[in-house]
């Protein structure tokens, strides 16, 4: 049998000469190099399966790879393609996923993996109506297929001029199209998305993760839903070394998706990172959750600066969403700078434009500058709204522009600066006192059982950082669980042990769900660390036989439950002050009691900054103050934030905790 071996970018392929193909002559020709042009048809086409006729023409070198329509689709595993080669669908054509196959969590329809000069396309211009990439999405929502975001209809990573033009790509177990990195600091480069829908995916209509030089127009994205985020478009870098550099948008529209219409989530983003440049034209979102959801800042555990650069949005129109118009998060002045030149809102459900501001922000927010705003809103209900829960009360900051406001007959115009800032949203009256360390010399008083004993359950949501005192020749039992929290992903959660020496120790994973023994022999007196995350979860301590705290720094991130929470104020603490926030209509009513069991404190319907600082009177009540929780009149009691300021911020459902310091270490 003779074989020829060709060479690609993707890696080197051997192919039958041998083979029964349906035109041996043609695909002799084909492999020979003296035909450019092919069609699929040539090497064959089973209705049941036709894999190895598409995979071995993609591998054959043709330059141009004509998939003809048949009269039933070309049905396929997992395709992987190949550099400097164009493959184009004949109107009518629909490539179809194998009923039982893509069994993996990352099996794709098309792979582009590391390729250069690659195009995807329907035959003539305008033909999406007519040529389909199609999954089969609620096959993978069941047994035997393992529950996964990452079947995706065409997978793009660290390849560069790739063109997908002109097809319909529907009921992926994933995204429509993912744009990423196969090769760390290798983003996707100089790719064009071009008269594409993309209907009802599982997770996002496109992703892109890392990008240099994107255009994306006249492209539809409609009806994703089955995992979350579910966006029609979803802007997310996972590393700071990603890039979403030159990115445009041009007459697309986002409709019907579960999730926002288009996405910007940009933690994991820094200074370090390249700045930003994403460009909108005219582009639409209608029915979605929120038009344009932009979140910016970083994430709550890091101590770098968010990525910089500019945003820049004309024409957008946003119409009848679920939730928002616009809502921009935690975008920090000095960070990326938002340019928007004529915007049009018409009738969401809540506030036409939202700011929000998180705990974890160390400037103030807004950065934005609106131009040619146009709202049309039948309720009297503010068109600009801002949620502070940045805890350093520091108000909305430059955000400037025109707005005309129509509600029925009338209309306003209503023009934003600073003075109006400073009138609606006011800098609030914080002491924001320092939050102290958690020192390794703390030492914890209280009962120690030999046994296990039943904790009230705290949930800490998306990680937890939990503390214990043990003395040498002990074992300490602390048992954790994983709780499930909306339609998130499965994720199991990284444990870690941190010894009085510094010493990190990896532990058991703790799987979603599930609770887990964790037994820690005692070789060294002194306070231990347990860190369990970070999933989009929750976790609790199930029981223990040790006093266990967990860390309010900058914040403890609680989830859901009634329940009451102590903290230790020492004798000689000079001030101290206690920060809770809530987030839109999830709310919470709290009630401080002082260690003789008085109401300090109380209210209700919290969600945005709500402070208390005590009085001269209140300084001089030292011990355990304790912090009952309860359902709020009003929203639902769900994510909540609570921040302890000038004492070690420290809290614990065990009634009989506190801690002491030795005076040469005392704050």
């Amino acid at each position: 049998m003779r074989w020829i071996v060709w060479m690609c970018l993707a890696g080197s392929v051997s192919l039958s000469w041998g083979e029964e193909w349906a035109n041996p002559q043609k695909v002799a020709e084909v492999l020979a190099g003296t035909c450019s042009e092919a069609y699929v048809s040539w090497w064959g086409f089973d209705a049941e399966d036709s894999t190895r006729f598409l995979q071995n023409a993609i591998r054959s070198g043709a330059r141009k790879l004509i998939v003809d329509r048949q009269d039933s689709p070309w049905v396929t595993s997992p395709l992987f393609c190949v550099s400097h080669q164009e493959i184009v669908l004949e109107e009518g054509t629909v490539i179809l996923a194998k009923s039982g196959e893509f069994r993996g969590k990352g099996d794709s329809l098309f792979s582009i993996m590391g390729c250069e000069n690659v195009t995807i396309r329907g035959e003539k211009a305008g033909s999406a109506a007519t040529t389909f990439l199609r999954m089969r999405k609620s096959d993978y929502h069941a047994p035997p297929y393992e529950k996964a975001e990452w079947r995706h209809g065409i997978n793009i990573k660290s390849s560069r001029n790739i063109l997908i033009q002109d097809v319909t790509i529907e009921y992926t177990g994933g995204d429509g199209i993912y744009l990423g990195v196969s090769q760390r600091g290798k983003p996707c480069q100089d790719v064009t998305i071009r008269r594409v829908d993309c209907n009802a995916n599982n997770r996002q209509g496109i992703s892109v993760i890392s990008a240099e030089n994107l255009l994306i127009e006249d492209t539809l994205l409609r009806d994703t839903r089955g995992t979350a985020p579910e966006a029609g478009i979803d802007f997310e870098p996972n590393h700071a070394s990603e890039v979403l550099k030159n990115c445009v948008m041009r007459n697309c529209i986002s409709r019907g998706n579960a999730g926002d219409g288009y996405e910007f989530y940009l933690p994991n983003l820094t200074k370090d990172s390249e700045p930003i440049s994403i460009r909108l034209e005219n582009c639409v979102s209608e029915n979605n959750r929120n038009g344009f959801h932009y979140i910016s800042g970083v994430r709550p555990e890091s101590e770098t600066e968010p990525v910089r650069g500019t945003v820049e949005v004309k024409g957008f129109r946003t119409s009848r969403e679920e939730e928002y118009g616009v809502r921009i998060r935690s975008n920090q002045i000095d960070s990326t700078f938002l340019r928007w030149e004529g915007l049009k809102i018409s009738h969401p459900q809540k506030t036409p434009i939202l700011f929000q501001a998180s705990p974890a922000d160390q400037r103030p927010v807004g950065w934005v500058d609106f131009q040619q705003v146009e709202i049309e809103d039948a309720s009297p209900r503010p068109f600009l709204q801002y949620l502070d829960n940045s805890l350093r009360g520091w108000g909305l900051q430059k955000v400037s522009g025109t707005f005309v406001l129509k509600r029925d007959s009338r209309q306003e115009t209503v023009v934003v600066d600073s003075p109006w800032l400073a009138k609606q949203y006011p800098t609030a009256n914080l002491q924001n006192l320092p939050q102290l360390p958690i020192s390794k010399d703390l030492q914890f008083v209280g009962a120690t059982s030999p046994t296990l004993q039943p904790l009230p359950e705290v949930r800490l949501r998306h990680s937890g950082t939990f503390y214990f005192y043990a003395r040498k020749g002990e074992t300490a039992q602390i048992v954790l669980k994983q709780l499930p929290v909306g339609k998130n992903p499965p994720t199991p959660m990284q444990v870690t042990l941190q010894t009085p020496a510094g010493k990190e120790i990896s532990l058991e994973e703790l799987p979603l769900g599930m609770e887990k023994r964790y037994e820690i022999a005692i070789s060294q007196t002194g306070l231990y660390q347990i860190s369990a995350g970070r999933t989009s979860h929750a976790v609790t301590v199930r029981s223990s036989n040790v006093a266990v705290t967990f860390s309010a720094k900058p914040y403890a991130p609680l989830i859901g439950l009634p329940g009451t929470l102590t903290f230790w104020v020492p004798p000689g603490t000079k001030a101290w002050g206690l920060k809770v926030f809530g987030n839109g209509e999830e709310r919470l009513k709290l009630t401080l009691l002082n260690p003789q069991g008085n109401v300090a404190f109380s209210r209700d319907n919290i969600s945005t900054v709500t402070w208390f600082y005590p009085s001269e009177e209140e300084l001089s009540q030292t011990g355990a103050w304790r912090l009952v929780v309860e359902r709020p009149e009003k929203g639902v009691l769900e994510d909540y934030g609570i921040a302890l300021e000038g004492i070690v911020p420290l809290l614990s459902p065990c009634a009989d905790w506190r801690w002491t310091l030795p005076s040469a270490v005392a704050p």
